[in-house]
């Protein structure tokens, strides 16, 4: 069986495990942060803010917004 490409590292899946199994979703969010994060984000709090918005400008809810953010906090990926 073929991995998904929302599956094909322990941070996709996360994400893909934690936005309904929604690839499409899970795989848009994984490149915005991708994308937006700065280098060393995390524990700064402006930097940390850049994450959020790179989460927020693909879920557009503050409350998932700020849910997935915690997941993301804990993913050596990012």
């Amino acid at each position: 069986m073929a991995v998904k490409k929302s599956e094909r590292t322990p941070a996709q899946r996360a994400l893909y495990n934690n936005l309904n199994q929604d690839t499409e979703l899970a795989v848009k969010v994984h490149e915005s942060i991708i994308e937006y994060k700065p280098d060393g984000w995390r524990g700064v709090d402006t930097r940390e803010k850049e994450v959020k918005r790179a989460i927020y400008n693909v879920l557009k809810s503050e409350v998932e917004t700020e849910r997935i953010f915690k997941i993301v906090q804990e993913q050596g990926e990012y």
